[in-house]
């Protein structure tokens, strides 16, 4: 009797078995969004649609005086041709739009700079004529104006209109 109450009172010091603790793999998430990148596409004022982040670099259209180009960069960038322009000159719109997970920067003809975040678009002419610089944007966009005194640069978003001369 007193061997068997010894058992009880002190446990064995054999060593403890050990059991494997498992871990469950982690969960896939299914609307996971890949991280951004310079993504757009480019909607020409004849309706055609140029992709921007798989556009090879160099020039990518002309339309009447106003070249379009892609820089090493990714960046793109309007310029005049060495042409005159006149205000008689057709005005050519433009739309970039960048989608979810995207962003792009571009250089307006005037000099102004823009930087388009996710799910946003710019619609601009690809040369300012008259007495105003006017571009439509939706999203969130950030501009560096090239300053003009004289041609005051609007930005028109769904609710609200801002004017500038010039700014960050």
């Amino acid at each position: 009797l007193l061997v068997t109450a010894t058992v009880f009172l002190f446990p064995s010091s054999s060593p403890k078995k050990e059991t494997a603790k498992t871990t469950a793999p982690l969960p896939v998430l299914k609307n996971d969004i890949a991280p951004g990148g310079n993504k757009a596409l480019l909607t020409l004022a004849d309706g055609s649609i140029i992709i921007l982040d798989s556009a090879a670099n160099g020039t990518l259209s002309t339309q009447g005086n106003i070249k379009i180009e892609k820089l090493d960069n990714g960046l793109l960038v309007y310029t005049i041709n060495g042409k005159s322009i006149t205000e008689n000159d057709e005005v050519f719109y433009n739309t970039i739009t960048t989608p979810r997970g995207g962003q792009y920067q571009i250089t307006l003809s005037d000099g102004t700079k823009v930087w388009l975040n996710a799910a946003s678009s710019i619609r601009f002419p690809v040369l300012f004529t008259g007495k105003e610089r006017r571009v439509i944007v939706t999203g969130e966009t950030y501009f560096e104006v090239a300053h003009n005194q004289a041609m005051p640069f609007k930005i028109k978003a769904v609710t609200s209109e801002v004017e500038v001369v010039g700014t960050h």
